[in-house]
């Protein structure tokens, strides 16, 4: 199939009916074309850190999380995310402060069910750092 070469959302959206069929590899093949087509897309990388958590790749995950918050500062699931893989390394004081703006951010965007997804986990930060 013949994706444009300058708009990233065929490849970004290719990824995630890929993903959703369980073709793990080709979604992340789409999402890092997605990217290369445009660097600034929060969402692709997002994506493609939400497949590595899966895989257990924590620190690619990791970087594809700051890569989303990079290309958007206000893009709460970046942070949402690193939020998940800090407290999967047992990093709790690293967890606490990116869930806690994660769920600023949610919060100032009117998500409340995403701010309380992230309460929830930044309690378990909290009760863990003890």
């Amino acid at each position: 199939m013949q994706l444009s070469r300058n708009a990233p959302e065929p490849a970004y959206h290719l990824g995630m009916i890929y993903w959703q069929q369980g073709k793990i590899e080709e979604a992340k093949k789409s999402l890092q074309q997605a990217i290369k087509i445009s660097p600034q897309y929060p969402e692709a990388y997002y994506s493609l850190g939400s497949i590595l958590f899966e895989q257990g790749d924590l620190e690619g995950a990791l970087e594809a999380f700051r890569e989303a918050a990079q290309s958007n500062s206000n893009y709460a699931n970046a942070y949402y995310g690193a939020g998940l893989v800090f407290l999967r390394q047992n990093r709790f004081s690293d967890a606490e402060q990116v869930l806690e703006y994660a769920r600023d951010l949610y919060k100032a965007q009117g998500i409340s069910e995403w701010a309380a997804n992230a309460e929830e986990l930044l309690e378990q930060a909290r009760n863990s750092n003890r």
